[in-house]
């Protein structure tokens, strides 16, 4: 599963309430577990006894784990909190509705002693069909195989220069992020002194929600604009007027919260229809198979979610399973 080898399969299912009963967490954080995880299973123990490898110095196993949801979404602080309970190094495999997606976090033994655990960011794939889904176990080491799953993820983000460590990567990608985060609309004057400035152009709309505008000479304005235009990326050319630049900037600036505001609607969108299908399809069973108006059928998807702390989402895919089996 996942390309892995058979040997590391473990296939054991982890209450999700072991992350949050018994332990000093946030109410909210609680009710983030309850609402978007459906199950969590642990798939895979790579380590050096199941992959036939040396053991590594900094990384004794990594764990796969298989994190169902309800919505294709996931608060970054769930995968904290199990990441902080689980004393090895966990790659995450999110599914729903038959795609998957992966994340891991870079993680590092903390100061306080070698069984504490610090992770500074995390790293995710796009969400692909799960049988797309496929890793390669590249390395002699655990080590080394940690650090290709990493990369593996990263992709680009994590690109790395010759000889260059992960930890190395991890904190120049880390610098490049706390710049981009610092700024809403970033202006490139090319050509950078390393670069012509379309690459880091394309990696500032890929990885982050920041608007560019990218200044180039008046002759190559066409070329560059259709190497860049499917990124986001606005050009413009110079030399050019403070009134005009002025007009660019506030162009990309007024693009750039629009399009801000519609992700923000459309994840909260598809979230409550996916919802509201559930929900219906869970309603037209019960009415089917216990004679319940539909009234009668919404007041009890509503109480049982309430009774079981659980969401309506999650109620009708119970409903769901149970009946249409």
């Amino acid at each position: 599963m996942f390309g892995f080898p058979a040997s590391t399969e473990f296939g054991k299912r982890i209450p999700k309430q072991k992350f949050y009963e018994n332990i000093d967490i946030t109410p909210a954080l609680k009710r983030v577990f309850v609402e978007q995880i459906r199950l969590i299973y642990w798939r895979n123990k790579l380590a050096a006894s199941t992959l036939n490898l040396a053991a590594g110095e900094a990384v004794i196993e990594v764990e796969v784990f298989e994190v169902r949801l309800n919505t294709p979404q996931l608060d970054e602080a769930v995968l904290r909190q199990i990441d902080k309970e689980i004393p090895y190094h966990i790659l995450f495999i999110l599914t729903c509705d038959g795609k998957a997606q992966a994340w891991i976090g870079y993680k590092e033994a903390a100061a306080s002693g070698s069984n504490a655990f610090k992770v500074s960011r995390y790293y995710h794939t796009e969400w692909m069909p799960e049988d797309e889904l496929q890793f390669r176990v590249d390395g002699l080491s655990m080590d080394a195989v940690y650090e290709s799953l990493v990369r593996q993820i990263a992709g680009d983000a994590l690109q790395a220069d010759a000889g260059e460590s992960l930890q190395a990567s991890v904190e120049r990608d880390e610098k490049r992020r706390q710049l981009e985060n610092q700024f809403d609309l970033v202006l490139i004057n090319a050509p950078l002194p390393d670069d012509f400035g379309i690459e880091f152009a394309e990696s500032l709309c890929t990885d982050s929600s920041v608007g560019v505008l990218l200044f180039v000479k008046a002759e190559l304005l066409e070329q560059v604009s259709y190497k860049v235009e499917d990124y986001g990326v606005l050009t413009f050319p110079r030399p050019g007027t403070r009134q005009s630049i002025t007009s660019a900037i506030r162009l990309a600036a007024a693009t750039h919260n629009r399009l801000s505001a519609f992700e923000r609607r459309a994840v909260k969108l598809e979230s409550k229809m996916k919802e509201i299908r559930l929900v219906n399809r869970a309603k037209w069973l019960l009415i089917d198979r216990y004679n319940m108006s539909e009234e009668e059928a919404h007041k009890y998807i509503e109480k049982t979610a309430m009774d079981n702390c659980a969401t309506r989402g999650e109620i009708a895919e119970n409903i769901i399973r149970t009946y249409e089996s």
